[in-house]
């Protein structure tokens, strides 16, 4: 389950970078604390369902954007599909 938890936390971080949002302002948009959003992003919680649904709405992505089926090979240090077929 580590290496799930650390693909899902690489891919809120990507989502961070692209929108230049801290942990903080996602923090405080989701309602959660900074400590929570940082321990998603370095792969020691998990997403919930919620959080999923939560974040494809925060972000605009599909909620298969946070799942691992969707990486291009998943080992999981790929990038997901949705990110090759942006520039489609």
């Amino acid at each position: 389950m580590g290496s799930v938890n650390r693909c899902y936390g690489r891919r809120l971080s990507a989502l961070l970078d692209l929108e230049g949002m801290t942990q903080g302002e996602l923090a405080s948009r989701l309602g959660m604390t900074q400590g929570a959003v940082s321990k998603i992003v370095h792969g020691v919680s998990p997403f919930s369902e919620e959080l999923v649904t939560r974040l494809a709405l925060e972000f605009d992505v599909p909620p298969s954007f946070c799942s691992c089926s969707a990486c291009v090979g998943c080992g999981c240090r790929n990038v997901p599909k949705e990110v090759f077929n942006a520039g489609a």
